[in-house]
């Protein structure tokens, strides 16, 4: 078993909490709109040359409209909202609230019919929310800049488009190869955000420096393509219950960061407020038999 499958369950998760760190400290000089692009258009490169390896396949004609919207939520409209949501929050409160994408794709399945409500998930759920909604407005500061509850609610609406997403992207993920479906949805969503990111990526970029387009570049290719084929490889080699077990790193891995990188403190009501999270994701989504497990 080669480095990459070995410690691809760490390495997903490391690469996305990375994206709180980079991100936070990209947007205290450069526009959101101009990093929404570059990882639209860098991810859509990206994920075209390593689909290269794959199947070609075109898109079928029943899968467009899925395709649309998928594009829209989790190309888009969970990008917007995280960037922006970033720049009034801190990336301690953000790693926390992301905690709570799989609990929130559990509400989906069971709003959407695909999976039945047991007193277990309720549970999860409800401890979930009860974490969720107290961090929103603990309202702490961190010394990046204060974590506002307009910054916290556009990361809680980040974390529903992109559990919305999980959640109707089965479909085409099951008729598409991962990097080519990745590729595509990347440029649709570039496409449907070029009119309102163009005019202040073109207006900001004379004045890019060069570690300004380091930053673009690491988000682009760690955050965006690496946590992605990171997953990619950890579906195919571990088990799925594995996989999702895993997510629990992200705040961990967000947190350390935070803290060491952005000196923001790691305050004792939002271990509380995280812990309550993971709680609640770790009943909601248990199997009901130790046997399920991974």
């Amino acid at each position: 078993m080669s480095f990459l499958v070995r410690n691809s369950l760490w390495l997903s998760q490391l690469s996305l909490a990375s994206l709180m760190v980079a991100g936070r400290e990209a947007l205290l000089t450069l526009p959101p709109g101009l990093i929404l692009l570059a990882r639209l258009l860098g991810g859509a490169a990206l994920f075209a040359l390593l689909a290269t390896r794959e199947q070609p396949r075109p898109l079928a004609r029943e899968h467009r409209a899925k395709f649309l919207v998928c594009a829209v939520l989790g190309a888009v409209l969970n990008q917007v909202f995280f960037l922006y949501g970033l720049q009034r929050t801190t990336a301690t409160h953000a790693s926390v609230l992301s905690a709570s994408i799989p609990l929130l794709t559990l509400v989906f399945a069971v709003a959407g019919g695909r999976e039945a409500l047991t007193a277990r998930k309720l549970v999860g759920v409800l401890f979930g929310l009860c974490g969720a909604v107290a961090l929103i407005l603990s309202g702490r500061a961190g010394t990046a800049g204060p974590a506002s509850l307009a910054g916290d609610l556009l990361i809680a609406a980040n974390c529903c488009c992109w559990a919305a997403f999980l959640i109707l992207v089965r479909d085409l993920a099951q008729a598409y190869g991962p990097m080519l479906l990745a590729s595509r949805l990347f440029l649709a969503g570039s496409v449907l955000a070029l009119p309102f990111c163009l005019g202040p990526a073109l207006a900001y970029l004379p004045a890019l420096t060069a570690g300004e387009a380091g930053y673009l570049a690491f988000i682009v290719c760690v955050p965006t393509v690496g946590a992605y084929a990171f997953n990619q490889i950890a579906l195919r080699h571990h088990e799925a219950s594995r996989v999702a077990i895993h997510w629990y790193l992200l705040p961990v891995f967000g947190v350390i960061g935070a803290a060491a990188r952005l000196g923001e403190p790691i305050e004792p009501p939002v271990l509380a407020f995280a812990a309550l999270i993971c709680i609640g994701i770790l009943t909601g989504t248990a199997k009901a038999g130790r046997g399920a497990g991974a």
